[in-house]
């Protein structure tokens, strides 16, 4: 639901202008824009309401685990997270350094949902303070770069029949990426580095991480 609400705030006029998500005309096309700015807000409030709902439920002894991942999931979505991303991906002209560094807007606008996505899954049954959630959290961060790379060059090389929406936005709308402030061959290389960083952090974990080593091979080859 907070990706979805995401997606649909970013395609609006006043941040991608885009026309095309998903094979589909956007959410404000189709819509309006009053109705597609209230489907976002909808959909986050309704986030929040869906995770309220199992609260009651849970064991008291794991009560305090279970809020701690709905504080993860709603700061990664917040200012300090995904929307702190979007500001500074938005907002050319600030003059605050950290808005002006695209690792942060990689970490960020992208990074901090796949890393509350993770953490989530972790921490209702092992707790913030297990070494398996630092572990995991620096993974999300490195396939968080890997994603939005990957998008970078998929704006860059493919059309918009291949990507279900809008291809060239970035360059449109002269947002800084890594092809932009490096190159395309280079981006292509720093997603295989991060590859290999990725798998390194796995290596660290006790168990069975088959999905997770498939899903950074995924992400890195992905095409749409």
């Amino acid at each position: 639901m907070i990706h979805c609400y995401s997606l649909i705030h970013d395609d609006l006029p006043a941040m991608d202008d885009a026309k095309l998500r998903r094979g589909q005309p956007t959410n404000h096309l189709k819509f309006g824009e009053d109705t597609a700015i209230l489907a976002g807000d909808s959909l986050l409030n309704l986030a929040i309401e869906r995770s309220l709902e199992g609260a009651p439920y849970v064991p008291y002894n794991d009560a305090l685990n279970y809020l701690l991942a709905m504080r993860v999931l709603f700061n990664d979505s917040g200012i300090n997270g995904m929307i702190g991303g979007q500001v500074a991906d938005t907002c050319n002209g600030v003059t605050e350094e950290r808005f002006n560094n695209l690792g942060y807007i990689e970490t960020h606008k992208t990074g901090a949902l796949i890393s509350a996505a993770l953490l989530c899954g972790a921490i209702p049954y092992i707790g913030m303070n297990d070494p398996k959630v630092r572990i995991l959290f620096e993974y999300s961060k490195i396939i968080g770069k890997i994603f939005q790379i990957v998008d970078d060059i998929l704006d860059y090389t493919e059309t918009s029949q291949q990507t279900g929406k809008d291809s060239g936005i970035d360059q449109k709308n002269k947002t800084r990426t890594y092809i932009s402030e490096h190159s395309l061959q280079e981006a292509k290389r720093e997603v295989e580095n991060l590859r290999r960083d990725a798998y390194d952090q796995l290596d660290r974990l006790e168990g069975r991480f088959d999905f997770l080593y498939y899903l950074t091979d995924y992400l890195c080859s992905r095409t749409k």
